[in-house]
């Protein structure tokens, strides 16, 4: 963490009943172990200046809200104490006696820390914040805050008795981090009390798990967690989540070009794809068409790759390539209605009416109800100063893809070409209403005559 880079956010303490969040703020945090922080007790990390202490001395002592949390370097003790003389009610109880407590190693789960694959841009670096944290018995946690203290956890006994599955991690090839040196050396209770020659009554007792209660988990290989972004990109995609599908794909394409010896090309392929679909959506045109051709380095029959980089360049201005591209499409699919639309596009852009006209009229062949297809055909129309026919195609674009200021302004011309002014007018100032900067929708308005011809179409 970059302390001297980063400001701790807003955490969430609760107040009253669970769910009801009172926002605080607080600039530094303290690692509590039942007495008051020390030296030795500091969290320290390490930043681009050498080591920076995070939980040095507080420079917002507020109290929580209502008396529930603690000043930042405050202990149990003294918490206890302050919400005595804060709630003379309180005070009327015996208090308790604070017994510390804290965290020991020990145990017998068999666990180990694994390196992050994911990489730190995987996480939210922004969005972080410390809040003060006591470990109390029941006893103290009643006078605290005036409830029951929770039940007692389930039993190794009980979780079997009702037939529970079982987990056992299998992730022998995955290495695992070796201990912080600070570390290293810290023994368990069981160890110092065997070094006392302490007999300990309280030994973990064997629950014998039969095979079929048994369920094997597993921490996924860096190629699985590749795999895994790539399918994620491709999920959000489809549910429109661009941004996200954008940052995950990149992720998955970050990690093969990091591999010393990458041979899986389907993979790389399919982040490009996604990506650059994302792109396309997010209106990242040249971006789009970058990773559409590094998509098609990999596999030059990849028809969405192929559809994405001949969509990006119609929006660009490169329209010979985007046919370029439709064709190479066409080729590979006869009847892909999106390649016949981006040759439609790409032809009207390059003043190609004839060929607009009949690639679009391609597309309504097999999609009857297609709207794009109608727009361009009217703008085609229009050009060629077939005016009726550019009104009868935008009429339909418009019924059956909605308001289309492109459409509109196709279909205002042509009415003004044919006299009709107030049809004209009336599509020119439904542009207006929309978009107000609108020049061409004007300049329709200041071209009609003042007296009101024809009807509303």
């Amino acid at each position: 963490m970059k302390m001297n880079e980063r400001k701790f956010s807003h955490v969430a303490l609760f107040s009253g009943d669970l769910g009801q969040p009172v926002q605080r703020k607080f600039s530094q945090g303290t690692l509590f172990s039942g007495g008051r922080t020390d030296s030795h007790q500091q969290l320290m990390a390490r930043g681009d200046r050498g080591y920076s202490d995070l939980c040095s001395k507080p420079s917002m002592g507020e109290e929580t809200p209502e008396g529930v949390g603690g000043k930042v370097g405050e202990t149990i003790d003294e918490y206890i104490a302050r919400l005595m003389a804060d709630q003379p009610d309180k005070g009327k109880e015996a208090s308790p006696r604070v017994v510390e407590m804290g965290i020991a190693k020990g145990g017998s789960i068999s666990q180990k820390i694994v390196e992050d694959t994911y990489g730190s841009e995987s996480w939210d670096e922004d969005y972080c914040g410390s809040i003060v944290i006591h470990l109390v018995n029941s006893e103290v946690y009643q006078f605290i805050t005036g409830r029951e203290a929770p039940p007692t956890p389930v039993t190794a006994e009980q979780y079997a008795k009702h037939e529970i599955p079982w987990f056992e991690c299998y992730d022998e090839s995955v290495p695992a981090l070796a201990p912080a040196k600070p570390l290293q050396y810290v023994r368990s209770i069981g160890v110092i009390e065997k070094a006392r020659g302490i007999t300990s009554s309280s030994s973990v007792k064997s629950i014998p798990v039969l095979p079929e209660r048994l369920r094997k988990i597993k921490t996924p290989t860096q190629q699985e967690r590749i795999a895994d972004f790539v399918q994620r990109a491709e999920r959000s995609n489809a549910a429109s989540r661009y941004q996200i599908a954008s940052r995950e794909a990149t992720f998955a394409i970050d990690m093969l070009l990091s591999l010393d010896n990458n041979e899986d090309g389907a993979l790389l392929e399919k982040a490009f794809q996604f990506r650059a679909e994302a792109h396309f959506f997010l209106n990242r045109f040249p971006d789009a068409e970058g990773d559409a051709s590094e998509c098609i380095e990999i596999n030059a029959s990849n028809l969405s790759a192929l559809t994405v980089r001949a969509s990006s360049l119609v929006w660009i201005g490169e329209h010979e390539l985007a046919i370029s591209d439709a064709k190479r499409l066409l080729s590979l699919s006869p009847a892909n209605a999106e390649g016949l639309r981006i040759l439609a596009e790409a032809y009207l852009q390059t003043g190609d009416n004839d060929q607009a006209i009949n690639n679009a009229s391609s597309v309504l062949l097999h999609l009857q109800k297609d709207a794009i297809a109608y727009r361009i055909r009217a703008e085609a129309q229009l050009n060629k100063e077939k005016y009726a026919d550019c009104i009868k195609d935008a009429t339909a674009a418009l019924i059956y893809g909605g308001f289309d200021d492109r459409v509109l302004l196709a279909r205002a011309k042509a009415f003004a070409a044919l006299g009709n002014s107030y049809d004209a007018r009336q599509d020119a100032e439904d542009i207006l209403r929309i978009d107000a900067n609108n020049e061409e929708a004007r300049l329709v308005l200041t071209k009609l005559p003042k007296e009101m011809k024809g009807r509303r179409h």
